[in-house]
Order: structure tokens, then C-alpha cells, then sequence
């Protein structure tokens, strides 16, 4: 899930995601999801390499973008729930073989 949080002035996110006021106490209730409760959180995520190249959603799903501040290769979308895309898949083989290999030894994609 993917919550959009406030932190008040000078206050701080601990790794565990806490977040602290300047004054040393625990601040709870400023996290929010930005979707609606008949929408999910979509990730879209870039080559780290190439700033500006994030794919899109396809349009059919009906997204719109979260508008929070980002790093230059992520985006996030909040979609309807009564949507579906079929997304393609990356043939490693035939179903039997794709069996076999998670079985028996991790799977590296190819590029």
C-alpha cells in the first residue's frame, strides 16, 4: 500500500517509517492513501539509467497519476478496481521447462 504522509517542520522518518516531531514525540494519524478504497496503488518504474523513460499504464486501465515528488525513474498511479489489463508476459520457455527451473534453481531474466 502506498500511504503519502505528512511530517511536521523539522521533524524526522525513522527507518522504521515513524515519523517524530522536532520535540521527540511520536506523531501518528498523518498518513493517508491517495486512492480510494475502489482503487490500487500501480508502481511504474524506469531504468535508473535512462532519466524521463517511465512506462505509462496502458490507458484502458483508467489511471490517473499521484501527483507527490518522485526519483527521476518511478511514477505512481492510482487505478480503478473494475479494470483489467492483460499485461504481456516474458516467455522463458515452455510451461514445463518454467516448472522445472523455479523448482529446482532460480530463474534470471534476460534483458
Amino acid at each position: 500500500m502506498f500511504e503519502d504522509c505528512l511530517v511536521p517542520n523539522d521533524g524526522t522518518v525513522e527507518a522504521d517509517g515513524t515519523i517524530v516531531a522536532p520535540d521527540g514525540a511520536v506523531v501518528t494519524g498523518t498518513c493517508h492513501s491517495p486512492c480510494t478504497q475502489d482503487e490500487y496503488t500501480l508502481t511504474c518504474l524506469g531504468s535508473s539509467s535512462l532519466v524521463g523513460a517511465i512506462p505509462a499504464p496502458d490507458p484502458s486501465l483508467g489511471c490517473s497519476a499521484i501527483p507527490v515528488p518522485t526519483p527521476s525513474n518511478v511514477l505512481f498511479y492510482c487505478c480503478p478496481c473494475n479494470k483489467q489489463a492483460i499485461l504481456p508476459m516474458r516467455a522463458l520457455g515452455s510451461p514445463a521447462q518454467n516448472a522445472t527451473s523455479r523448482a529446482t534453481s532460480p530463474v534470471t531474466p534476460t534483458r
